[in-house]
């Protein structure tokens, strides 16, 4: 298994919130929950994975497609 180092569950939760495919949305639709969402996700990210660092097992989803 191999694990994913962050520093803070903060800047992962604003990596995250800022940088991720949701920020537009959020932006478009509720940019007053901004502050929210971050500290809410910290929160978390911080119960399920540490705070500082946040240490999180990593995974991923590969997929082949072929006409």
């Amino acid at each position: 298994e191999q694990f994913s180092i962050c520093t803070t569950a903060k800047e992962t939760a604003a990596g995250l919130v800022e940088g991720g495919f949701v920020f537009k949305e959020i932006r478009q639709h509720y940019p007053e929950w901004m502050d929210e969402i971050k500290i809410e996700l910290e929160k978390k990210l911080s119960e399920k994975y540490g705070a500082e660092p946040m240490i999180a097992p990593m995974s991923a989803v590969i997929n082949q497609a072929w006409k």
